[in-house]
C-alpha cells in the first residue's frame, strides 16, 4: 500500500524524508518527486500507516508556509508543459451549430394488451429470424 503526500515546498519534502528514514524507511520504499509539485510516496505496510500520517502532518505543521492549498498547488510549475501550437494547424473558421432533433421514445405495451401488436411482433421475428 502507498502513502501519497504532496508538500508546499522541496525543504518540507525532505524533511519529511529525513525522518522517515531514521524511523526505518528505507530509501527502496521512498520515492520522491521534486520537479514541479513536490510529491512524496511510501510504500507502507497498514500497521506503520499511522506512523507516516502522523509524521508528515507533525513536518507539514512546523512549515511555515502549511498545507499546500489548492490555490496554492494550481499556482505552482507543473511537471508537463503545455505542448505549443504549430504553425501547420489552422484555426476552425466558424464556429458551428447543429440541430439536434428529439423524439419521445417508443412506449413499449405489452402484446397482451395491444391485440394488434401482435401482428408487429409477429413481423419483427419473422424478419430477422
Amino acid at each position: 500500500m502507498y502513502y501519497t503526500h504532496y508538500f508546499a515546498n522541496n525543504e518540507t519534502l525532505l524533511r519529511a524524508r529525513n525522518w522517515l528514514s531514521r524511523l526505518g524507511f528505507g530509501p527502496e520504499s521512498m520515492e520522491t518527486h521534486t520537479n514541479g509539485i513536490p510529491r512524496l510516496s511510501v510504500a507502507v505496510d497498514w500497521e506503520r500507516w499511522s506512523v507516516v500520517e502522523m509524521l508528515i502532518n507533525a513536518v507539514e505543521r512546523s512549515d511555515p508556509r502549511g498545507w499546500p492549498g489548492l490555490w496554492d498547488v494550481t499556482h505552482q510549475t507543473h511537471v508537463y508543459p503545455v505542448p505549443s501550437m504549430s504553425e501547420g494547424v489552422a484555426a476552425p473558421s466558424r464556429v458551428g451549430s447543429t440541430a439536434i432533433g428529439w423524439h419521445p421514445n417508443d412506449s413499449l405495451v405489452s402484446t397482451a394488451q395491444d391485440p394488434e401488436g401482435n401482428d408487429d411482433v409477429a413481423y419483427l421475428k419473422g424478419r430477422w429470424s
